[in-house]
C-alpha cells in the first residue's frame, strides 16, 4: 500500500511542477525584459502543452518586436494542433519578417501545420539557393515530403562548395524520390572532385535503389 502511496504522491508533484514551468513559461512571456520573453517563448516550445492560452500567449508573441522571440513563437506554433485557422494566419505573416530565421521558422512551422500550403515553399527554396546547409539538412527529415525543392537540389548539386553539394545529394537520397533528372544529376556528383560529394552521390542512388550508370 506504501508504494501505491508514494507512487501517486510523485505523480501530484510531477503535475504541480509541470504546472509551475508553464505558468512561469506564460509570465515570462509578458515580461518587459527581453531575455525573459525569449526563455518563456523557448520554454513553450519545450513544453508543447496545447491549450488555447498558450496558443493565444504564442499568436501574440508572433509580434514581439525582439526576433528571436518571434523565432521562438513561431517553432512552437509549429508543434501545437489547436486554433488551425488563426495560427496558419499568424505564420503566413511571419513569412513576410525582416528577419531570415523568423521567416524561416514560420516555414518549417507551416510545413507542418498546413502542408498543403504553397506560401512558405519560397523562403526554403531561396534558403537552398543560398546555400543555408541547415535548411537541405532539415529537408531531408520533413514529413511529408518536400519533392518540391528537389529541382533547388539538383541545382545545388554545381554549387561551387562541396560541403553543399555534399548536403544536396544527401537530401535527394532521403527525399527518396526518383525522377530522370535526379539520376543524371546524382550521376554526375558521382564524379565530382570531392571524395565525399562522389560517397553522398553514391550513397543517394543506393536508397534510391539506383546503380551508377557507370559504375
Amino acid at each position: 500500500m506504501w508504494w501505491r502511496m508514494t507512487a501517486a504522491l510523485l505523480v501530484g508533484l510531477a503535475g504541480g511542477c509541470g504546472g509551475n514551468e508553464l505558468s512561469r513559461a506564460l509570465a515570462d512571456l509578458t515580461s518587459q525584459d527581453y531575455e525573459q520573453r525569449r526563455m518563456g517563448a523557448h520554454a513553450l516550445f519545450e513544453l508543447r502543452p496545447d491549450r488555447p492560452d498558450v496558443v493565444a500567449a504564442l499568436i501574440q508573441a508572433g509580434d514581439d518586436p525582439d526576433s528571436e522571440v518571434r523565432r521562438w513563437a513561431c517553432r512552437a506554433l509549429g508543434e501545437l494542433t489547436s486554433a488551425e485557422d488563426r495560427v496558419v494566419t499568424v505564420l503566413e505573416a511571419r513569412l513576410r519578417d525582416p528577419e531570415t530565421a523568423v521567416r524561416r521558422a514560420a516555414a518549417f512551422a507551416l510545413h507542418k501545420r498546413s502542408p498543403e500550403s504553397t506560401a512558405y515553399r519560397t523562403e526554403l527554396l531561396a534558403a537552398v539557393t543560398e546555400g543555408d546547409g541547415g535548411v537541405i539538412v532539415a529537408l531531408g527529415t520533413l514529413q511529408p515530403r518536400p519533392t518540391w525543392a528537389i529541382p533547388a537540389l539538383v541545382k545545388s548539386l554545381q554549387d561551387r562548395r562541396p560541403g553543399l553539394r555534399r548536403l544536396a545529394a544527401e537530401c535527394l537520397g532521403q527525399l527518396g524520390a526518383w525522377t530522370p533528372e535526379v539520376r543524371q544529376a546524382l550521376d554526375r556528383a558521382c564524379q565530382d572532385a570531392d571524395d565525399r560529394v562522389r560517397s553522398a552521390a553514391s550513397e543517394a542512388l543506393a536508397r534510391l535503389q539506383l546503380p551508377p550508370e557507370n559504375g
